[in-house]
């Protein structure tokens, strides 16, 4: 046995070596031959790319085959699954805290599923469960760790997973404040969900009848707006218009004193008297009430400042004369009582 090429060939050349000699290698000192291979693997490059074709096909073939089947698969839409809920994943709705789990619960809205983590303890989890039950709504228990990867450590052990949020029609949010104080808050280039949240919360507490917004360059109520609502978003109405401007122009028509909120404006708030059915209108901290809605306003009202601060946050000044406004239709409600 040659121990050099481990082979049982007495001229030292392995068994199988003269099958592979078709392959393009001319023999040495043939006519043509290129030089031959040093002892050990100095050629097993050139003898690597003939020694087995199939599998270099198979490779080229997987290289040019691969960025193909990626991007076909990427630009493929997911297939419909029956047993998943018709809301989009993207559209529902996480609502996160015990306050707020519970003020959905006791205010009937749609819920598809409760989360509970394991680590929840007393009173809270249990009237969780119990609101659960009584609406039919499938409550989940999960591990403290897992939970808190998935929903947040601020979630306080205990969520609901909402379809997407259920806004109102205009109709219905006028009906509404028709049966009320007569007092509407429509919102104009407001982007901060947190903003539109406070505002609502506001406008809940404050038993005024609804908010307005548009459905272009406007936070919508997401998870930050329903949280920051703290529960009211449960309770209060949001109606959610194509064009603002427009709206405002028809509920003017249904006899509302539309009164628009701007820092340059020549009038104080207090300065103007609410008598009427109101519809108040605040704009975003940068953008304002924009042009098209200003000119719709019956009145256009600030509030003075006199420290450095330029302005002041949008859900504060909407809250500072919507209180001016409820005070100064208390003061009318007492004088027609006498």
């Amino acid at each position: 046995m040659n121990k050099k090429y481990g082979s049982n060939s007495k001229d030292g050349r392995r068994p199988d070596r003269d099958r592979h000699e078709d392959r393009g290698h001319k023999k040495a000192g043939a006519p043509g031959a290129k030089p031959a291979h040093k002892e050990g693997r100095s050629g097993g490059e050139s003898r690597s790319k003939g020694f087995r074709p199939e599998k270099r096909e198979k490779r080229e073939k997987f290289e040019k085959f691969e960025p193909r089947e990626v991007a076909r698969v990427a630009k493929e839409p997911a297939r419909h699954d029956s047993r998943r809920p018709e809301t989009p994943e993207d559209d529902r709705l996480i609502l996160k805290g015990r306050h707020e789990v519970v003020q959905a619960l006791e205010s009937g809205q749609q819920l598809e599923a409760v989360v509970i983590s394991t680590a929840v303890k007393g009173p809270v989890g249990s009237v969780v469960r119990d609101l659960a039950s009584k609406a039919q709504i499938p409550v989940k228990e999960m591990n403290p760790d897992l939970f808190e990867r998935k929903f947040g450590e601020k979630s306080q052990g205990i969520v609901a997973i909402a379809g997407a949020f259920n806004y109102c029609s205009l109709e219905e949010i006028e009906e509404k404040a028709s049966k009320g104080r007569g007092i509407l808050v429509a919102l104009n280039h407001v982007e901060d969900a947190r903003n539109l949240g406070a505002i609502v919360r506001t406008v809940e507490a404050s038993g005024c009848s609804g908010v307005l917004i548009p459905k272009h360059r406007s936070a919508g109520m997401t998870e930050w707006a329903i949280r920051t609502a703290q529960g009211a978003a449960a309770y209060l109405p949001v109606a959610r218009v194509n064009n603002l401007g427009d709206a405002l122009e028809k509920l003017k028509e249904n006899g509302y004193w539309v009164v628009g909120l701007d820092g340059d404006a020549p009038r104080r708030y207090d300065e103007v008297v609410y008598n009427s059915k109101i519809v108040l209108v605040a704009g975003g901290e940068d953008a304002g009430l924009g042009e098209r809605v200003r000119k719709v306003c019956d009145d256009v009202v600030a509030i003075p400042l006199i420290g450095k601060t330029p302005s002041l946050n949008v859900s504060v000044s909407t809250a500072v004369v919507l209180y001016e406004i409820l005070r100064q239709k208390q003061f009318f409600e007492n004088k027609l009582k006498k």
